[in-house]
């Protein structure tokens, strides 16, 4: 895998200068950035997930008229519980 130079260099200076980490520190922390990527991945994902649904609660839900007026024409309108 490749990434930007500039990428590394600018988080390895952030985290000597402006952290004041030792190189054992940073190793470290180089072994958990993984696992916190994944986790904060997720949870945009989770986040993102939660956003939706609450749009789709406020506007009622997607639109399913055409599902309902397909059940209509096929008899079994009375499935749709209340069309």
């Amino acid at each position: 895998m490749t990434y930007p130079n500039e990428a590394l260099t600018d988080i390895c200076r952030q985290l000597l200068d402006e952290w004041d980490l030792t190189p054992d520190q940073i190793a470290n922390l180089a072994k958990n950035i993984p696992g916190e990527c994944a986790a904060m991945s997720d949870n945009r994902a989770e986040a993102a997930w939660q956003d939706r649904q609450e749009r789709l609660m406020e506007s009622g839900g997607p639109d399913d008229s055409a599902y309902r007026r397909d059940m209509i024409a096929a008899g079994r309108g009375h499935l749709l519980g209340g069309a």
